[in-house]
């Protein structure tokens, strides 16, 4: 509901496609097969999809173009996407946040950031447009491939995990808690099971 109401654009596609791509990223290593999963949730029509198109292709592209730079990507991507004048920007008075636009900074600093901590996180921020949840969700999405033990003291040493944090009544433990909770209940809910074995508990997760 929040990408409708303050996301200008397909906000609800947006949604959708990030949603899917941090569950495609549990299961596979390739993050342009992450990607192309991740698109199959939203209309192929839409103009969100077509940008994730877009960026797939100036990332992959014909073998003479392939080594496009992010910066010239990013170039492209807003061009496209970012520029009021544009056919593919589409018609709005106030723009709050265009998720589209927004929604390519992801892509690029996904992509192009090798699937390296750092870098992801450095290209996403450089590119600019909203670089909290920008670089958030690029970095939030390779780290489910990645897993937490990728994530070392340089990143979380300093973490606090006993601050509660604002407007809200967890802690961090306490939100790894509830999530893994809640993960519990989906599984199960949506037809899967949990088990034990010699190697310890699984997860059986339908495909859908």
């Amino acid at each position: 509901s929040e990408g409708i109401i303050e996301g200008y654009g397909n906000g609800l596609f947006a949604g959708h496609f990030i949603g899917a791509m941090y569950s495609a990223a549990y299961f596979e290593a390739d993050r342009v097969k992450v990607v192309e999963e991740a698109l199959k949730a939203i209309p192929a029509q839409s103009r969100y999809a077509q940008m994730v198109r877009d960026v797939l292709e100036w990332f992959k592209g014909p073998p003479k173009r392939w080594g496009m730079s992010w910066h010239k990507a990013w170039k492209k991507a807003v061009e496209k996407y970012g520029d009021p004048k544009s056919a593919f920007f589409g018609k709005s008075e106030t723009v709050i946040m265009n998720v589209n636009l927004n929604g390519a900074m992801i892509l690029i600093g996904y992509l192009w950031g090798e699937g390296d901590i750092e870098k992801t996180m450095k290209v996403a921020t450089a590119c600019g447009n909203d670089s909290d949840c920008n670089p958030a969700n690029a970095l939030g999405i390779l780290g489910c491939q990645l897993g937490a033990k990728a994530f070392g003291p340089k990143y979380v040493g300093e973490l606090d995990r006993g601050k509660q944090f604002s407007s809200s009544p967890y802690k961090w433990d306490d939100l790894i808690a509830v999530s893994e909770k809640l993960a519990r209940q989906i599984v199960v809910a949506e037809g899967g099971s949990i088990g034990r074995d010699e190697k310890g508990e699984y997860f059986l997760i339908p495909v859908q």
